[in-house]
C-alpha cells in the first residue's frame, strides 16, 4: 500500500475519528477546522460537519467552540476505541451457533434494515441462508450480550437472536465454511507489516502529511482489528489478529506524537 492507496476521508468522519481516538478528550474548533487542512477540506466544511453532528447528537458542545463526543456517537466510537482488547470477548467454543433470525417485519424498513445488517457484520455474522444470519456462539455474554451489542448499534429491536446446537451435519459443515480463516489471517497480517513500514515513513514527512498518513492507516487498521468475527481456534486461528493490534500499538504511538506536532499552532 502506499499514500494514495488511502480513500478520501470526510470532514464528519475525521472529526469523529479525531474524538474516538481520546474518548473524554474536548476539542476546540481551532484544532478541528486545523486538523481538515490535513485532508484538504477547507474551514467551512468542517464547520458545516460540526453542526450536523451536533444536530444528530454525535457531537457535544462544552462551551463556546469547545467539543466532545456526543451521545449518539458514543456506541460505535466507543468500540472503536477499544480495539486493544477485542480478543478479549473470546471464549472456548461449545460448538453451539449464535442465529439472528429476521423476517419481512425486519426488512420492511430499509434505514432500520440497513442499521440491522450492519450491527451483524460488526459482531461477526454472516447471511447463512435467506433471513438466517449466523455466528460461532464463543464470545462472552452468549446471545444475551449479542442482543445488547447489537441494539447499542440500532438494530430492529424484532431481530430474534438465539443459541442453537445440534444442527444437522450438513448445515454444521455449511457453517462452518462461511469464514475463510486463512484469508482473514493473510489481510490481517498485510496490514500489520504496512504499518510497520508506514511508520518508518512519517519520520521523513512534514507535520500534514504525517498526520494525514497516520489517521488514515490507523483507521483502517482500527476498523479490521474490531470488524475481526473472532472465531474460534477451529476456525482461524487469533495469531494474526494479535499481531495486527501489536503493530497497530506502535503505530498509535507515532500517529499520537505526529498529531500533537500538527495541531500545535491551534493549541498555543
Amino acid at each position: 500500500m502506499n499514500l494514495t492507496e488511502h480513500p478520501p476521508i470526510s470532514a464528519t468522519a475525521l472529526i469523529l475519528d479525531l474524538l474516538s481516538i481520546d474518548n473524554g478528550r474536548v476539542y476546540s474548533a481551532a484544532e478541528l477546522a486545523l486538523a481538515g487542512t490535513a485532508f484538504g477540506i477547507e474551514a467551512t466544511g468542517m464547520r458545516t460537519a460540526m453542526a450536523r453532528l451536533k444536530a444528530d447528537g454525535r457531537l457535544r458542545q462544552v462551551e463556546r467552540g469547545a467539543y466532545m463526543l456526543g451521545p449518539e456517537g458514543e456506541p460505535l466510537q466507543k468500540r472503536l476505541g477499544q480495539w486493544r482488547s477485542v480478543p478479549d470477548r473470546r471464549e472456548p467454543w461449545n460448538h453451539a451457533w449464535l442465529f439472528a433470525v429476521a423476517s419481512p417485519l425486519e426488512r420492511a424498513d430499509r434505514a432500520a434494515w440497513r442499521r440491522t445488517v450492519h450491527a451483524l457484520e460488526f459482531d461477526g455474522f454472516l447471511e447463512a441462508e435467506p433471513n438466517l444470519w449466523v455466528r460461532p456462539d464463543n464470545l462472552r455474554g452468549g446471545a444475551e450480550h449479542a442482543r445488547t451489542r447489537l441494539a447499542e448499534l440500532g438494530h430492529a429491536p424484532t431481530l430474534l437472536v438465539v443459541s442453537a446446537r445440534d444442527l444437522d451435519s450438513t448445515r454444521e459443515e455449511r457453517f462452518r465454511g462461511l469464514w475463510n480463516g486463512p484469508e482473514i489471517a493473510r489481510k490481517h497480517l498485510a496490514m500489520a507489516a504496512a504499518l510497520d513500514r508506514y511508520a518508518t515513513t512519517v519520520a521523513s514527512l512534514a507535520d500534514a502529511p504525517a498526520a494525514a498518513l497516520t489517521l488514515q492507516a490507523g483507521r483502517e487498521a482500527i476498523r479490521r482489528i474490531v470488524h475481526d468475527p473472532l472465531l474460534p481456534d477451529e476456525l482461524c486461528s487469533i495469531d494474526a489478529l494479535q499481531t495486527l493490534i501489536a503493530s497497530m500499538d506502535r503505530f498509535d504511538t507515532v500517529g499520537r506524537a505526529a498529531w500533537r506536532r500538527f495541531l500545535r499552532p491551534a493549541t498555543a
